[in-house]
This record gives C-alpha cells, sequence and structure tokens, in this order.
C-alpha cells in the first residue's frame, strides 16, 4: 500500500472510528462502659436499597443516624453506621430494661444537606428484649431496610390489629413470614410504597397513611419530583458524566475523508530511534519506541518531548528529553495532570511515572494488576500492558479472555481504571469474540478503538467499540507494510506502520506513532454534535389529582450560545404516557428556558410527567451546559 493509501485507511479507521465482640464494643453516647450496657448493646445493619435512584449520592448524608426509641417516646441510645451501614449501639451504664420491653429502632439520613422543608430517607424495626438478648422484626439479626419499615408501618398504624410482637422475626430475606392477617394482606404493598418514597426523597414513616381501611401515601406539603442522576432515561446524542450529570455526547468519528489526516510529520531528533508509543499533554509530544522496535540509541527508553504545533510549540520540533528510562520496555503511554505513566513489561502491578516539569521519575503501586497486551493470563514474565487514557480515566485493554491460558486472542479484556481513586478499578468487562493480536489502544471518552495485527492474514485491523456497552460498530482492513520478515529494532525511514498512539483531549486529535520510524499521522477528531436530547423516565406524583408548581433545574457549566430546553407530558396511567403531547409553559410550541417557571396547567391531576431536555447550538462540546439538577414541584 501506498503511503497516501494507507494515510487515508488509517483516517478512515480512526474517525470512522460482623459484628464487634463484646469486649470490643465503644463507650455508649454519655462516655460510659460497663459490662451491663455492652451486655445490651445493639448490632445490625442499615440497607435503604435503591435509595439513591432519584438523587445523587453527595446529595445524600453518607452516614445514617441509629436511634434507640422506648415505648414512652424517649431516646435511650444513638450511634452512626459506617459507609458500609453496619452500627453498635450502647446504652449507657444507666439504661435498665426488664424482660419483654418493647422499642423502636430508626435509622435516618438526611437529604439536600438537610435543608429546611427537606425529607430525611428513614427506615425502621422494633425491637424486643428477652433477657438473654434483642430479637427484631428481622429476628436476632437486626436489620433496617425497606421490608422491616413495611412491617413497621403496617403495625403503627393498625395497632389494634398488629401488636408489636407479632411482627417479632416476621422478615426473612425478601419475604413476611407471619400467621398476622394484616400483615398477610398488606407487606407487599406497603413495601412497594416506603421503596417508592424512598426513591423521592421522602420519608415513609411520616407520608403513609391508613384511611379506607387501605394503605396511602399523604402529600401534605410542597414536594418536588427531583432528578440528581440522570443514568436512567432515554439518550439520544447525550450522556452522563461519571458524577451522573447530564451532557452532550462526545463527537462522533466524520465519514472516510482522506483529508481527515492533517498532516504526517517526522519528529525531529528521534531518528534512528522510532515514535511507536506517544501521549501528549496538549504542548508537547511524549514519544518512545513500541517494545523493542526502533531502538537503536543508548538513549532509546528516554520519552522525548516534540512540539505539537499548538500553544506556541513547533510542530515536529525536538525540546529535548525527560526523565530517565523506565526498568523495562513498554508499548504505551498515557499522560494525566502533569505526568507521564508508562506501563512495563514484568511489572504488571506498577507504572513509571514522569514529572512534564521536572523530568522527575517515581514507581506508582498499583492496587490491580494490568493485563499484558496479547495475554490476560498474569506470569512472572508478562510482555508490557497496553494502556491508555480520554483524559479522565486510564484504560487497559488484552486480546485474550480466558486468564487460564496465554495468547489465544479470543476477544478482549477491559479494565478502566480511575486515577482519582489510586488507580481502582472502576469497570471490567469482555468484549467480543475474537481478536488479533492487539497492538495499539485509543480512547475518545466514547470509544475504544484497538489497533490490531494478524501474522496470518498479513493485515492490520481496527475495530471501534462503544464505551457504554461494548457493541462493536465498525471494523477496518488495511494491508500491512513491512512488518513481515523484519528485525526488532531495524530503523527504515520508508516503512509505514502505524502501531500506537492516542487520543489528545486538548486539542480533540488523533496522534499515531510508527513501529520502525519517527513519523507521526495527525488526525482529526470527529464533529461536535449540535444538538442532542434526553427523556426522563416516568416521574410519580404519589398522587391521582397532584397538581404542579415550577419547573426548575441547575446546570453547571454553560457557554454563551449554548442553550437548553424543556418540554413535559403528563398522563393519568403510565400506559398513557408514552403517547402523549409534549407541552411548553403555554403551548406545544414553544419550551421552557427559564429554570423555575411555573408549570402548564394542562398537567394538573395527571399522576405520572416525563420530561424531555434538549440541548443545542452548541460549538464547543468542553462548555456545553452539564446539567445536574430537575425537578418538578407537586403542590398538596
Amino acid at each position: 500500500m501506498t503511503r497516501r493509501l494507507l494515510h487515508a485507511a488509517l483516517a478512515a479507521t480512526m474517525l470512522l472510528a460482623a459484628a464487634c465482640q463484646a469486649s470490643n464494643l465503644p463507650p455508649g453516647p454519655d462516655g460510659l462502659f460497663s459490662t451491663q450496657g455492652a451486655r445490651l448493646a445493639v448490632q445490625g445493619s442499615v440497607s435503604f436499597g435503591d435509595r439513591t435512584a432519584q438523587i445523587a449520592p453527595d446529595a445524600l448524608t453518607r452516614l445514617a443516624t441509629v436511634t434507640l426509641i422506648d415505648s414512652a417516646n424517649r431516646t435511650v441510645a444513638t450511634t452512626r453506621t459506617d459507609a458500609a451501614g453496619a452500627f453498635t449501639l450502647l446504652p449507657s451504664a444507666a439504661f435498665a430494661v426488664a424482660n419483654g420491653d418493647v422499642f423502636y429502632l430508626d435509622a435516618y439520613k438526611g437529604t439536600r444537606d438537610n435543608a429546611i422543608g427537606a425529607d430525611v430517607a428513614r427506615l425502621r424495626t422494633i425491637l424486643q428484649w428477652t433477657n438473654t438478648g434483642w430479637k427484631s422484626i428481622s429476628g436476632p439479626s437486626v436489620v433496617l431496610n425497606p421490608l422491616t419499615t413495611a412491617v413497621a408501618v403496617i403495625q403503627g398504624l393498625v395497632p389494634g390489629s398488629v401488636a408489636a410482637t407479632a411482627t417479632l422475626g416476621t422478615v426473612s430475606g425478601t419475604t413476611v413470614t407471619t400467621g398476622n392477617g394484616t400483615l398477610n394482606v398488606n407487606w407487599s404493598a406497603v413495601q412497594a410504597l416506603v421503596k417508592d418514597l424512598l426513591s423521592k426523597d421522602q420519608d415513609p414513616l411520616a407520608r403513609i397513611v391508613y384511611r379506607d381501611a387501605a394503605f396511602r401515601v399523604v402529600t401534605d406539603l410542597a414536594q418536588p419530583l427531583v432528578v440528581e442522576n440522570f443514568r436512567g432515561g432515554t439518550f439520544a446524542e447525550t450522556q452522563v458524566d461519571p458524577t451522573g450529570r447530564l451532557l452532550l455526547a462526545p463527537p462522533k468519528p466524520t465519514p472516510t475523508n482522506p483529508t481527515s489526516e492533517l498532516e504526517v510529520f517526522a519528529a525531529s531528533g528521534v531518528a534512528p530511534d522510532s515514535a511507536g508509543a506517544i501521549t501528549t499533554d496538549g504542548t508537547y509530544l511524549y514519544v518512545n519506541g513500541w517494545s523493542t522496535w526502533g531502538k537503536n540509541t543508548a538513549n532509546n527508553g528516554v520519552l522525548k518531548k516534540i512540539g505539537t504545533g499548538f500553544n506556541g510549540t513547533v510542530r515536529g520540533a525536538n525540546y529535548g528529553t525527560l526523565g530517565t528510562a523506565p526498568p523495562n520496555v513498554s508499548i504505551s503511554l498515557a499522560y494525566y495532570k502533569g505526568y507521564v505513566y508508562i506501563p512495563m513489561a514484568k511489572q504488571p502491578t506498577q507504572l513509571f511515572r514522569v514529572s512534564v516539569t521536572t523530568g522527575a521519575t517515581t514507581i506508582i503501586d498499583l492496587p490491580t494488576t494490568l493485563y499484558a497486551y496479547n495475554q490476560s493470563k498474569i506470569t512472572v514474565n508478562a510482555a508490557a500492558p497496553l494502556v491508555t487514557t480520554d483524559g479522565r480515566y486510564f484504560y487497559n485493554v488484552s486480546s485474550t479472555v480466558d486468564a487460564s491460558v496465554d495468547r489465544t486472542d479470543n476477544g478482549f479484556t477491559v479494565k478502566i481504571l480511575d486515577p482519582e481513586q489510586g488507580f481502582q478499578v472502576v469497570k471490567a468487562y469482555t468484549l467480543d469474540t475474537t481478536s488479533f493480536y492487539n497492538d495499539g489502544l485509543f480512547c475518545d471518552g466514547t470509544y475504544l478503538y484497538m489497533m490490531e495485527w494478524s501474522a496470518a492474514a498479513n493485515t492490520a485491523r481496527m475495530r471501534r467499540y462503544r464505551l457504554a456497552d461494548g457493541v462493536r460498530e465498525a471494523e477496518w482492513t488495511y494491508d500491512r507494510v513491512g512488518r513481515s520478515g523484519a528485525t526488532s529494532g531495524v530503523y527504515d525511514p520508508d516503512r509505514n506502520l502505524p502501531i500506537n498512539g492516542c487520543w489528545d483531549p486538548f486539542n480533540r486529535v488523533f496522534w499515531v506513532g510508527q513501529l520502525a520510524n519517527e513519523r507521526i499521522h495527525l488526525l482529526r477528531g470527529g464533529n461536535f454534535i449540535p444538538t442532542g436530547t434526553w427523556t426522563s423516565a416516568a416521574l410519580d406524583a404519589g398522587s391521582a389529582d397532584p397538581h404542579f408548581g415550577r419547573l426548575g433545574w441547575q446546570v453547571s457549566e454553560a457557554s454563551t450560545g449554548s442553550k437548553l430546553s424543556f418540554q413535559v407530558r403528563s398522563a393519568d396511567t403510565l400506559g398513557a404516557l408514552g403517547a402523549a403531547t409534549w407541552y411548553g409553559p403555554t403551548s406545544t410550541t414553544d419550551a421552557y428556558t427559564a429554570s423555575d417557571t411555573p408549570l402548564n396547567p394542562i398537567h394538573a391531576k395527571h399522576r405520572y410527567l416525563q420530561v424531555r431536555a434538549t440541548f443545542g447550538a452548541s460549538t464547543d462540546l468542553l462548555t456545553s451546559p452539564t446539567l445536574s439538577r430537575l425537578s418538578v414541584e407537586v403542590l398538596p
């Protein structure tokens, strides 16, 4: 293949492309500790279930407060859970209890930073002291969850039919087993009410009532339906960021277009070494050879600093070297917040890190083991890992999915690491059922691009996979040029062997390096998407005849010229919602463009709502609106 055709092919590929022992128990709330207090300690766990369905995790108090309340409504003791929900509640030395005494145990978390008028998420169980220990709704193992809360609600609202002691030991797992008819008939329906209220930031113990021989929800305050986690709903050219905020999707690759390759140039001062591995901080390229290929000088493992042509640099110009060579060979580089990270052969639990300002080098220990580029089996002499970044996360991919064998090339194993969490793995999965020998890896935040080589077919191919769900969207093949029969380390200025590189999130372009020489390809990124929409899941007002106040939202970022607008549709039933008409504040042809605008009266007495957000007229994804909160007031 000629250089021109290879450039075009490459452009096409890239751009289409538990409990504590008594001796260890802490003091009680008053600071006292006694054998009696330790004997009466309550140990258990709190689980709010799907409590965070409509609220951002950081808007919910991290730890739950647990309170023991006696039959005279006096607080006996209080404590907090740990992050996993476990707790040990220790009454003071002055606490006296008799066999058979009954207590309530509540757990709650504040929402909305405990703002005035906000509800709390509250759970409940019932306890009884038996002289030998505590017994609860969930038996001797004390658990507070939506199901124990449902049983406690039923007992509290119809105590004449359900004695407190009749609830003890009735909950096991996800079911209620009891001979009490009132509990039997109602526990499932009341649990559904509890879960629904918790998902809308409302306290089930305050809002469920028993009227006309039925359990129901009353809305006695203006209470918004709130969405702060936008992972649900329907997306069209929109996406959520890692915190659940909504924004336009990143640009998609352009159609096949040879002019997508902006330039191919030689990195000055690199030859006779090659530039097979590349990363960038947006101003400089940091280049190195791919494994031992194209490494022919004494300092071949040292990073070379090359101008990008952006931010006042001269494209291709040599700006010196950076740091020292890593202890072992590498095939990929990744830049993140002032450092170049280099994964190394035989050291799969470490990254070699180089400061781009001082050149200082350090070894970073990882909490996970990186896969070698050609195997997911972990061995002492493992080959170098293949790692890249989209500017936020690190991605590690091998071309083998069976960790018990070596190099089967039967699909891709993917790890996504978060450098903000000490490189913890935030997602791991496998892709596809076949793969070639995978040499290169790119990620632009929307897609993974695998650059593969096949010795048998004497071809190279690139596949593009959606990050969101792993679906392969496209595949291209092109002839290899000159690798067959070549010797490791041979420098050849005439070969065109694109091997690896990076996505540049600062300038939104791709850089691709060569296996056998110092030429670098500069390719366009995708086009910015001008518009996108997101449609919420059904929002339940919790009442058959609600009235609504204002539609409001919060935008984290906005740029001049960017537009964000909303329409709402409503219906009496879920089944009718999908065919309902979309309305703005006055008609079907306008939209809500200012937060806290009164909702169109046409939606009154419709229990179910959907909100559609439209992003438009963005010329720069980095400054387009980012929606962090959406609310609809529900009036009494």
